[in-house]
């Protein structure tokens, strides 16, 4: 009978401490032994490493082989100095390219506002004939097409044309037709159609208005192919991101700063910058910088103005904002005391971690690094 509030406190206390290995986020309320008291030591503790439960374990192959701790030790006097206040405005960073990751993101929305609001490309269409022009918006999933009868110097004909015609484009308001066209859906691009007869719809489209419309199929088919790779890039952007941020804690205070933090932060964020602008680049060509700018017809021309969208915008600023936190590992070094191997007796990773306090980094001022760490 005693036996059984025993076992019933020992097995809460094992969830408990499944819950404090919890990847990301688990640390945050672990009961840590953090020397210093301030806020960073629930962000930088010896639990919220990265695989803590096993890390020294996996010690040899993550953190004290000579790789991590040669790239551990590169860094500026200026970095030491300026710890914690380099990594906190890292992450402030961080979460604000974060943010701009997931507002580009919304582009693989099927609901056309929010296409609009969040498009990687804008299209307009003028024509300097009797009638008048249309918007595009190109996301990630689909585009949105847009026709303001309302432009036009013929409204009237223009309404009851699209009103009789156009099936597919719903009228939101008086004179704006509208559609959204899934990517996924293999008419939206340009069909040539073959009528009875033999006669192309593409062929009547280009002797009509001048337009090849095997070509703007190509176009169209390139930049769908582009979208869809950039999906992939997008979505891991957002997820990768949050580990960057927990990185840059981890290494706000000597206590937590380790070298398998420091090597996989400056690698991933340079990957990254990289990796990102060369999709973006990619996407930018293939889906508004090689269209046509211009296309004659036989009663005026065609005009088309092409740009990036804001979701593009937001996921060039939050690609570029990586390198800042690429060069902030760069130029931090981790303590002194993990440039060397620790003793084979140091198997608990509190006592690795605290020996961060045991080896002094005499290149710096202990006592003022020390103060401003309790500030």
């Amino acid at each position: 009978m005693l036996r059984q509030p025993f076992l019933a406190m020992e097995a809460a206390f094992g969830l408990v401490r499944c819950i404090f290995n919890i990847p990301v986020c688990g640390g945050f309320c672990a009961p840590t032994q953090h020397p210093e008291d301030t806020c960073l030591k629930h962000f930088s503790n010896e639990y919220t490493l990265p695989l803590a439960g096993v890390f020294m374990k996996l010690g040899r192959c993550l953190e004290t082989n000579r790789c991590c701790r040669r790239c551990g030790s590169a860094g500026t006097l200026w970095g030491k100095r300026h710890r914690r206040c380099l990594m906190v405005t890292s992450f402030w960073i961080s979460f604000v390219a974060w943010l701009l990751n997931i507002y580009a993101v919304l582009a693989l929305s099927s609901s056309p506002e929010v296409v609009k609001a969040t498009a990687w490309a804008k299209g307009k269409i003028s024509f300097s004939g009797k009638y008048g022009g249309a918007d595009s918006w190109v996301g990630l999933g689909g585009r949105v097409d847009e026709v303001n009868c309302g432009l036009s110097d013929y409204t009237d004909s223009c309404n009851a044309w699209f009103r009789a015609n156009a099936t597919k484009m719903k009228e939101i308001s008086p004179g704006i037709f509208q559609r959204h066209v899934d990517f996924k859906d293999k008419r939206s691009c340009p069909q040539s159609i073959v009528f009875t007869g033999g006669h192309k719809f593409g062929d009547l489209i280009e002797e009509v208005v001048g337009f090849d419309v095997e070509a703007s199929q190509e176009m169209c088919q390139s930049c769908l192919d582009s979208a869809a790779s950039t999906i992939s890039f997008a979505v891991m952007g957002a997820i990768t991101q949050i580990p960057q941020m927990t990185t840059d804690l981890q290494r706000a205070t000597r206590f937590g700063d380790v070298n398998c933090q420091a090597t996989m932060g400056a690698i991933t964020s340079f990957w990254g910058t990289y990796s990102g602008i060369s999709s973006l680049a990619s996407f930018s060509y293939q889906c508004w910088r090689r269209f046509p700018r211009y296309v004659r017809e036989r009663n005026g021309v065609l005009d088309f103005s092409w740009s990036m969208g804001p979701g593009f915008l937001c996921m060039l600023i939050a690609t570029i904002l990586k390198l800042w936190d690429a060069m902030a590992h760069f130029i931090l070094p981790t303590p002194n005391a993990r440039h060397t191997k620790p003793p084979k007796e140091c198997d608990d990773i509190y006592d690795y971690m605290i020996m961060a306090y045991d080896v002094p980094d005499s290149e710096i001022d202990e006592t003022s690094e020390s103060g401003s760490d309790n500030a």
